[in-house]
């Protein structure tokens, strides 16, 4: 009976020594050199095993405590237990089983760079080398951290991926447009290389991207050298376009201030025209009045003294020379004195 107890005790002694072992993953000597160390600490007395048990206190406090610094999240992680925990971890300090370890995710944007030696060169869409510097800002969504610390164990890891990633969309983005896109349509690349790295980061990484920027954009230098070429020949044609533009102005502004002259000319004209013609009309008018007068007052003496024509030529040619140094020149076949004709 008592060597059967021993056999119980024994057995249940070796299924606990295994299971330890292989949650500590000690091999069979470096157990056996736990259970020496553990039997001389027992060995030597109370006073070592207070000390070693003190020190135990404060090994499973401290590694029972995880402080998250700000601008981090956590998450758990057991290795004796090879689990992870769901529950995130905020910033402050935290309280976990013992021996646990936490697994850091940072909760604001992270900037990922291709400068320098690290920059894109690709080939646009007629061929041509096109080398640019690009950064961008992402932020792992924190609802996904568990798979994405499934997947890819730490944030380290994790940016290696999205770094590969995004430097392979830049690539393909680019032959998406001919290099003088590039400068023509800057902004359009910048949008649709926002959009690429955007739509591919999330539906790999579960990150949101913001704030894409494309500086630097390098092309060959012939490129370049017909591209400036052809610059100057498009400013100087539109140089050309606006000297003539003007020119066509000055002219259009001179014809108009000619025409303005020529209608002052015309009216001043029609105005003097009008105000000699006023003129003679009123001096003809009184001329006729005089004469009509005169005609009106010699008719009136033909009739009331009998007269003739003749008589009354002769009365008027009287009237004429009543005055003194009246000189009188008449062409044929008028006539001043009808003296003859009277008889």
């Amino acid at each position: 009976m008592e060597e059967q107890i021993e056999d119980d005790i024994e057995r249940k002694y070796k299924n606990k020594k295994n299971k330890w072992q292989r949650r500590l993953g000690l091999d069979n000597e470096e157990w056996e050199s736990v259970e020496n160390a553990i039997e001389e600490i027992v060995f030597k007395g109370p006073t070592i095993c207070c000390v070693i048990f003190l020190v135990l206190i404060v090994v499973l406090i401290a590694t029972s405590i995880a402080v998250i610094a700000p601008n981090e999240v956590g998450l758990k992680w057991v290795p004796t237990k090879a689990s992870l925990s769901e529950e995130l971890y905020q910033t402050g300090i935290n309280f976990m089983s013992p021996f646990s370890k936490v697994v850091r995710w940072p909760s604001k944007q992270t900037t990922i760079e291709f400068v320098g030696e690290n920059r894109v060169e690709c080939n646009s869409k007629d061929g041509l080398k096109i080398i640019f510097d690009t950064s961008f800002q992402f932020t792992p969504e924190a609802s996904h951290l568990y798979e994405l610390t499934k997947t890819f164990r730490d944030f380290d890891n994790y940016v290696e991926f999205v770094t590969d990633s995004a430097m392979s969309v830049a690539t393909h983005t680019c032959g998406d447009f001919s290099a003088e896109e590039f400068q023509t349509r800057r902004s359009s690349v910048a949008l649709e290389l926002e959009s690429e790295i955007s739509e591919e980061l999330f539906s790999l990484f579960r990150a949101r991207v913001a704030q894409v920027q494309l500086n630097n954009i390098r092309r060959p230098n012939d490129y370049e050298r017909v591209v400036t070429e052809k610059e100057n020949s498009r400013s100087e044609i539109a140089l050309a376009e606006n000297e003539r533009a003007q020119a066509i102005t000055r002219g259009e502004t001179d014809v108009a201030f000619a025409e303005q002259e020529v209608f002052k000319v015309k009216r001043t004209a029609q105005q003097q025209a009008e105000a000699i013609l006023a003129g003679a009309n009123f001096t003809g008018e009184g001329i006729k009045g005089k004469y009509e007068a005169f005609a009106h007052k010699y008719g009136l003496v033909k009739t009331e003294y009998g007269l003739s024509e003749e008589a009354i030529l002769t009365y008027v040619s009287n009237e004429l020379f009543s005055g003194k140094d009246t000189k009188l020149t008449v062409q044929a076949p008028s006539q001043l004195v009808y003296k003859d004709s009277l008889q």
